[in-house]
């Protein structure tokens, strides 16, 4: 994708572990919910792999 919406546009993107990110995001307090893997897509040109990670802030205790 080049040019969504008519205008140009540099997409870039990084791939990260999602251990790591799990951890990273478990350091920051937040909780893993649910983990998804799904694997590449043909057509798209995918050579690896998506993973997904839900996490959110744990309830604090006590709370309302």
């Amino acid at each position: 994708m080049t040019e969504p919406f008519g205008h140009p546009v540099s997409l870039g993107f990084r791939r990260r572990r999602p251990d790591r990110i799990a951890g990273v995001a478990g350091r920051a307090g937040l909780a893993v919910r649910a983990r998804v893997v799904r694997e590449p897509e043909e057509g798209l040109a995918e050579s690896a792999p998506r993973t997904y990670l839900i996490v959110r802030k744990p309830a604090a205790a006590g709370g309302s």
